[in-house]
């Protein structure tokens, strides 16, 4: 699941929302990956991967914060096991994000 921001930002804070059928399953070993690339494997990591003690706390929403700030055109939610068919179960919002770069 990928955010295009159209023009670079410095990314401080990335946060997923879970939607109400997004399961701890779904959501552990996920991972943030920011950068200029298209290809998320060839972009950086915000944060840490979601761990599925992490994953089970019964939030609607799971911060990931990016230390350093990453300087990003693209911003990537990659979830282990996601088919490429499936609905991603969760949406994205970029916080904390100034134009240009870091």
């Amino acid at each position: 699941m990928q955010v295009n921001l159209v023009t670079e930002y410095c990314v401080k804070k990335v946060i997923v929302h879970k939607r109400a059928n997004c399961t701890s399953e779904h959501l552990t070993g996920a991972v943030v990956r920011g950068g200029t690339s298209s290809t998320s494997l060839n972009n950086g990591v915000c944060g840490t991967p979601l761990t599925a003690r992490q994953a089970e706390v019964p939030r609607s929403t799971v911060d990931f914060i990016c230390d350093p700030p990453m300087t990003a055109k693209f911003v990537t939610v990659d979830i282990p096991l996601l088919r490429v068919s499936q609905k991603p179960p969760c949406e994205v919002t970029i916080v904390q994000a100034t134009p240009g770069p870091c």
